[in-house]
Order: C-alpha cells, then structure tokens, then sequence
C-alpha cells in the first residue's frame, strides 16, 4: 500500500467519523450537522369557520432535520371549550357542537403540546 493511498483512506476515515458525530442526517450533505429543531405540518393551517354539525379532521406530522427525518409520536387531540366543538381524542375529527370560539389542541406523547386549530362555529 501506498504512503498516498494509506494518507487518503485516513482522511476519508476521519471526514466520515467527523460527519457521524455531528449528526449528519442522511449523509448526502458531509459536514452539514442535524439540527435538533422540531418541525411541525399542522393541517388546516389557519382558523377554520365550521358550522353546527360540520367539522374536519386535523392531522399532523413531525419532522426535523430540514424537514428530512420524520419523527413519530402517538398524538391526542382536545377542544379547549367542549361546548362548543367535539374532538375525537384518537382521530383529530373535529365537529362544531355550538355557536362560539375555541382551538382544537394536539399533544403529542413524546414531544408535548406541538399543535393548536383556532376553531369558530356559526
């Protein structure tokens, strides 16, 4: 073996070390380091206007790494004001129940509180 070849296959070494340490997420960026950021995908973005009886179902998805890695939890949904709109705690199927205002909340099991729907019913 080469003095070169022996030089280069330790710098490889060490680029690839150096990388794993810092988190690189899926290695395509060598050097670019994983964040800890916790991004979230909340649908329907922005208040939701529902009347009496209609409603939707809310979903959510976690990420980090620029968005690269999913992450994955077990989440539970709630209204702040149960009067005013029913939440399935296991589906996000939100229905509007009685004229007012109130936001859809959803919690993860791992990561906590990571979501909130403003939510009018007319």
């Amino acid at each position: 073996m080469s003095r070169a070849f022996s030089v280069r296959a330790i710098t490889i070494s060490c680029i690839a070390l150096v990388a794993g340490a810092l988190g690189a997420c899926d290695g395509s960026f060598l050097g670019t380091a994983c964040t800890d950021e916790l991004r979230t995908d909340l649908q329907p973005r922005g208040e939701q206007q529902i009347a009496v009886g209609t409603g939707f179902t809310a979903t959510i998805a976690l990420s980090t790494c620029g968005g690269r890695e999913r992450l994955h939890d077990t989440f539970t949904w709630s209204a702040r004001d149960t009067l005013v709109v029913r939440v399935d705690a296991a589906t996000g199927r939100v229905t509007g129940r009685a004229p007012g205002s109130t936001a859809v909340e959803v919690r993860g099991a791992r990561y906590g509180a990571v979501g909130t729907i403003p939510v009018a019913v007319r």
